[in-house]
């Protein structure tokens, strides 16, 4: 729940060092699919009604009225704005900064939704580490196309590797697929693999 540069230490050959256990949580196949959900419509196949429908059974927000459910979306659109559009972006300063006052700001045009609005206890570390990537990624300079990664990562989209982190993971899992006993060139090698 902290993604700092500072609590992982990279090695050659790929080893990585993680220093800072402080702020971890396994998520439930349950709490998982609540993400789906969400991811589902607003990215996917977006729904104002299912999606504040969503936000509700979570405990995110309370419906009020049609009119406060269009801002909801608007307001809550913003967190996955880098994922809407299959184009490269940049992270930048600015849009960091609208994203930690969107959470915090009540004097702002989401006040109300914000008001409202609740961070159940076991999302409270998505938020902690959305706001964490922001600042990073904006520091950074941070330009891809988020969507294509989203897809790659996001297991219920199966979407094609779109970095080199995601060749490397495919090539693995297809490695892990051969037989007990078979190494990638068909051979036996006695080795499970």
């Amino acid at each position: 729940g902290d993604p700092h540069p500072g609590n992982y230490l990279f090695h050659p050959g790929g080893r990585v060092t993680f220093l800072d256990y402080g702020l971890c949580k396994v998520f439930s196949p349950e709490e998982l699919s609540l993400f789906e959900d969400l991811i589902e419509t607003m990215v996917l196949r977006p729904d104002v009604e299912r999606f504040v429908e969503h936000t509700q059974r979570i405990g995110f927000y309370k419906k009020t009225s049609k009119a406060a459910d269009e801002l909801a979306f608007d307001y809550f659109r913003h967190f996955y704005e880098f994922v809407l559009r299959d184009e490269e972006m940049s992270v930048t300063k600015e849009y960091a900064s609208e994203s930690i006052r969107r959470y915090f700001d009540l004097s702002g045009p989401f006040a109300e939704i914000i008001k409202s609005a609740n961070v159940p206890p076991s999302m409270v570390i998505v938020q902690r580490i959305n706001l964490g990537l922001y600042a990073l990624f904006a520091e950074l300079g941070a330009t891809a196309n988020w969507r294509r990664i989203a897809n790659e990562i996001w297991p219920f989209v199966g979407g094609a590797p779109a970095t080199p982190m995601g060749d490397a993971i495919a090539a693995w899992e297809a490695q892990r697929e051969l037989p007990v006993g078979v190494d990638d060139g068909g051979e036996p090698d006695g080795v499970a693999v």
